[in-house]
């Protein structure tokens, strides 16, 4: 009686035992999966990261190119409006100058407006 008792007891433990490993080797398998997943994930997010760094050296040069072409428009701005200031101002003291007279009613004959209008302009700009 007590070797079919013991039978009966490991007849159970067996059972268990057997449940027991397939418990563990599902567990087993199951957390492979998840590291199995959570490798391909990390491998996504490194390529798109690579993308990402791509990109952005990308843009960098894009923005030092545009920077050096905002210097550039910047001079030739500056240039130009240094350009309409003296042009300008030569502008101005021209429409300041009246004719002179000399003695009496008579006027010089010559135009000091065109004159000056002559000197701003260079000899032979409108021939070409």
């Amino acid at each position: 009686m007590i070797g079919l008792l013991s039978w009966r007891i490991l007849k159970y433990l067996l059972i268990g035992a057997l449940f027991f490993l397939v418990g563990f080797k599902s567990a087993w398998y199951i957390q492979s999966l998840k590291i199995e997943k959570m490798r391909l994930e990390a491998k996504k997010l490194e390529e798109a990261l690579k993308q990402c760094e791509g990109a952005n050296e990308s843009n960098l040069k894009t923005i030092s190119a545009l920077k050096l072409d905002i210097a550039k428009a910047n001079k030739l701005c500056s240039a130009r409006a240094k350009v309409y200031r003296h042009t300008l101002k030569k502008l101005q003291e021209i429409d300041a100058l009246e004719p002179k007279s000399e003695g009496g009613n008579e006027t010089d004959s010559s135009d000091p407006i065109l004159l000056e209008l002559n000197r701003m302009f260079p000899s032979g700009a409108y021939d070409k």
